[in-house]
């Protein structure tokens, strides 16, 4: 019994006492950043990973939409390109915010308006993302009729 005692307390002292890099545990980002160092320690190039949205934060992001096409439009009437201005370019403009692939604020919209403080700025970002969102005079125009 002594013997098998022994053998274990050996065991345990020399084991290891950082975890291996290479072996996460309980990490999906983790074994996904491990597969692509993998990937890249043979000369290949490992493939980009994006997280996929839970189904709450994809809800939020389609609900946020419209004020990244509205923040867009207002972004693009304020900076100092004229050609942004046309008809065209502000669908354009209008269909990539709805599409979230210009994810505009009204942060961009007060720097291009020559607000330099960070703490005006982000303020200001922030009032105006809720005040001219349509979502918010959407959520709260609903009247009970009871």
């Amino acid at each position: 019994m002594a013997d098998i005692y022994s053998q274990l307390l050996q065991t345990l002292q020399n084991r290891p006492t950082a975890p291996n890099p290479n072996i996460p545990v309980n990490n999906p980002a983790g074994a996904v950043s491990n597969m692509q160092r993998r990937i890249e320690s043979t000369g290949r190039t490992a493939p980009a990973y994006s997280r996929p949205l839970s189904a709450l934060m994809w809800t939020l992001e389609l609900m946020e939409r419209p004020r990244y096409a509205i923040a867009n439009v207002a972004r693009d009437l304020t900076d100092a390109d004229p050609t942004n201005n046309r008809i065209q370019d502000l669908g354009r403009t209008i269909v990539e915010g709805l599409a979230a692939r210009d994810k505009g604020s009204f942060r961009d919209v007060m720097q291009n308006l020559g607000v330099e403080n960070k703490r005006a700025l982000g303020i200001g970002g922030f009032v105006g993302d809720i005040l001219l969102n349509p979502i918010t005079f959407n959520l709260s125009t609903h009247q009970d009729t009871t």
